[in-house]
């Protein structure tokens, strides 16, 4: 890990001549000794994936959803599906709530969840330029939640526009306009993508599965510093999945920052756990990086950042000291694939939830 130095005796030590032998403390916090449990010719149990028509059901269906049309229709009041535009006006203890007022905005799907808010309930049985008021609670988990102050939010709305959404008919047409003779090929065709992704959804199970038993097999103590370093990077990583969806962590209650926080420690403990039982598994099989996996490895990385030049990129890469960090990457990589390659895999039928 990274040396703990005593700057106090630095600090000392530049006040004396230059000549004059100093004496500094270092600690280090270093990984003892330990061994691997069986990592290889074991038998692991993956669940497999299984294709149900369920699953085509709801493509086809989603295929439907976004290739539907809309009417306005001013006869009737709204229903179940209807998409609305509408003004919303929401206050709470008589101030403003922006978060949930605005004017011309749409509802989708009007009460099409199994268990419909009681906002969007409101909004049945409306006629067109109908203004109305109601009172509806925050539920718990609303981004909006006030933990000490209230949550009862009162309304005054107008349904501006009914729009009812028609759906395609499921047919040869429909499938032709897909690309395809019938619906029967269709279908086909939607089945062999799912288990396509099925096939790597397997793969990724063999991976977790067999990462998951070597590792609880394993007695290793993980300094608390590479714990800390994973424990930063994730929390600066959700921080700025919060920014780009506009949530934060504020909206939480105490309890559920205290649990959110233990389970991104308990995260951050199991990365370094693992980092540490590859790379001792590497050491003892031997493995390494080549300078052409390095070369193939990052070449495919700069291509998906939209990096023509790799030769620049890797230069940019060394220049910020990260060429060793990406190599222990990829030798980690290839540490999880020969384990595959040398353990033996048993599918089961997925367990009834």
């Amino acid at each position: 890990g990274r040396p703990d130095i005593d700057d106090e005796q630095i600090e000392k030590g530049q006040e004396e001549i230059v000549d004059s032998p100093v004496s500094l403390d270092i600690t280090f916090e270093v990984v003892p000794e330990f061994e691997p449990a069986d990592y290889k010719d074991q038998t692991i149990e993956v669940e497999e994936y299984e294709v149900q028509e369920s699953d085509v059901d709801r493509i086809i269906q989603s295929t439907r959803e976004r290739s539907a049309f809309y009417n306005t229709v001013d006869d009737r009041k709204t229903q179940k599906g209807d998409y609305l535009v509408v003004d919303v006006k929401a206050t709470r203890d008589g101030e403003d709530v922006p978060g949930l007022s605005a004017k011309e905005t749409m509802l989708s799907g009007l009460c099409e969840d199994e268990e419909p808010s009681d906002f969007e309930k409101a909004f049945l049985d409306r006629e067109k330029g109908e203004e109305f008021e109601f009172d509806f609670t925050l539920p718990e988990d609303h981004p909006l939640v006030s933990e000490e102050g209230s949550n009862e939010i009162h309304v005054r709305a107008k349904v501006r526009q009914i729009n009812q959404r028609t759906l395609p008919a499921l047919d040869d047409e429909f499938a032709k306009d897909l690309g395809f003779d019938t619906v029967e090929a269709y279908r086909e065709k939607v089945r062999e993508d799912i288990e396509h992704y099925g096939k790597h959804v397997i793969e990724d199970r063999k991976r977790s599965k067999l990462i998951e038993q070597i590792l609880d097999k394993t007695e290793v103590f993980v300094p608390a510093v590479l714990t800390q370093t994973n424990y930063i990077q994730m929390k600066w990583s959700r921080d700025m999945e919060n920014r780009r969806y506009g949530r934060s962590d504020d909206s939480l209650s105490a309890e559920e920052k205290s649990a959110l926080e233990s389970e991104t420690m308990f995260e951050a403990e199991q990365a370094a756990k693992q980092r540490l039982v590859l790379t001792r598994i590497a050491e003892e099989e031997k493995l390494e990086v080549s300078d052409d996996e390095y070369f193939q490895a990052m070449a495919a990385r700069a291509a998906e950042r939209g990096e023509t030049n790799v030769d620049k990129y890797l230069a940019q890469i060394d220049r910020d000291g990260l060429e060793e960090r990406y190599k222990e990457s990829i030798l980690l990589d290839k540490t999880v694939d020969w384990l595959v390659e040398h353990n033996e895999f048993k599918m089961v039928k997925p367990k009834k939830k």
